[in-house]
C-alpha cells in the first residue's frame, strides 16, 4: 500500500516527483496541487476535492475516483487504463484534451463544458454521464460504449466514432460537422438541432 493522506488538506500542494502508486487520497483537500507527470496507479481518491488541481500527463491506473471533484482541473495528456470505479465523480470544465483513456469505465459522471479535443477512448464505457457544451473536437472513440447519456450542444467536428454505441444518448444541438461515424449503434438517439453535414 502507498502513502496514507486521507482527509488530508494539500490546498496548492506541489507534489511534483512524488511516489504515490497506492496513494490513499480518500476524502483530501487537492484543490489547485500540482501532481503532474506523476503514477497514479492504484490510488484512491474517493470523495476527494481536486479542484483546478494540475494532473497533466499523470498516469491513472486502475485508480478509484467515486465521489471525486476534479472541477476545471487539468487532466490534458494524462492516461487512464483499467479506471473502473467512478460513479459520480464531476469533472465539469476539466481539461482532458489529449487524455488517452483505455478499458476505462465512467458511470454518472459529469463532464459538463469539458476539454476533450484530441482525446481517445478505446475500448472504454461512458454510461449514464452528462457531457453538455463538451469540446469533443478531433477526438477518437474507438468501440467505446456513450449509451444513455447527455450531449446536449457538444461540439464534435472532426471526431471519430469507430464501432462507438450511442444507443439511448441525446445529441441535440451538438455540431457533428465532418464527423466519422461508422459501425455505431444509434437505437433510441435524440438528435433534434444536430448538425450532421
Amino acid at each position: 500500500t502507498g502513502v496514507d493522506l486521507a482527509g488530508a488538506s494539500l490546498h496548492e500542494a506541489d507534489l511534483t516527483g512524488a511516489i504515490l502508486t497506492g496513494a490513499n487520497f480518500r476524502y483530501s483537500v487537492l484543490d489547485h496541487a500540482r501532481i503532474p507527470r506523476t503514477a497514479l496507479t492504484y490510488a484512491d481518491f474517493t470523495g476527494a476535492s481536486a479542484r483546478e488541481a494540475d494532473f497533466s500527463g499523470s498516469h491513472f491506473d486502475s485508480s478509484i475516483l467515486t465521489d471525486a471533484a476534479f472541477m476545471s482541473a487539468d487532466l490534458s495528456h494524462a492516461l487512464f487504463t483499467n479506471v473502473r470505479e467512478t460513479e459520480s465523480a464531476t469533472l465539469s470544465g476539466a481539461k482532458l484534451n489529449e487524455a488517452n483513456v483505455l478499458e476505462s469505465t465512467f458511470l454518472a459522471n459529469n463532464f459538463s463544458k469539458s476539454n476533450l479535443a484530441s482525446s481517445t477512448f478505446i475500448n472504454a464505457r461512458i454510461e449514464s454521464c452528462v457531457l453538455d457544451f463538451a469540446d469533443m473536437t478531433m477526438s477518437k472513440f474507438e468501440r467505446t460504449q456513450i449509451v444513455n447519456s447527455s450531449l446536449h450542444g457538444v461540439n464534435a467536428a472532426h471526431a471519430e466514432f469507430l464501432s462507438t454505441d450511442l444507443s439511448g444518448s441525446e445529441l441535440r444541438s451538438g455540431v457533428f460537422t465532418d464527423s466519422l461515424l461508422k459501425g455505431c449503434g444509434l437505437r433510441g438517439v435524440g438528435a433534434v438541432g444536430a448538425q450532421f453535414q
